[in-house]
């Protein structure tokens, strides 16, 4: 699931994420599932969510969702502030 680079964890524990959310988006399918991964590692801070993609063709539908949360969210979170 993680091709490269750091794992989640090290990246969260060495570098500064204080204010950040990170949301996750995962095309369902694959072996093994990704989904409980991205839930366990991937995703942080308050909020944070995945977004699953129910195969390649339902890609743009997913990718559109994510993006209005992550808007709606980040509006509603200025608001409060």
């Amino acid at each position: 699931v993680n091709n490269e680079g750091y794992e989640p964890f090290l990246a969260y524990r060495n570098f500064v994420f204080d204010g950040v959310q990170v949301n996750g988006l995962v095309i369902a399918g694959a072996r093994p599932d990704p989904v409980p991964y991205y839930k366990q590692h991937v995703i942080f801070g308050p909020g944070a969510f995945v977004e699953i993609a129910a195969g390649f063709e339902d890609y743009e539908r997913a990718m559109k969702r994510k993006l209005l949360r992550e808007i709606n969210g980040s509006a509603l979170s200025s608001l409060i502030e």
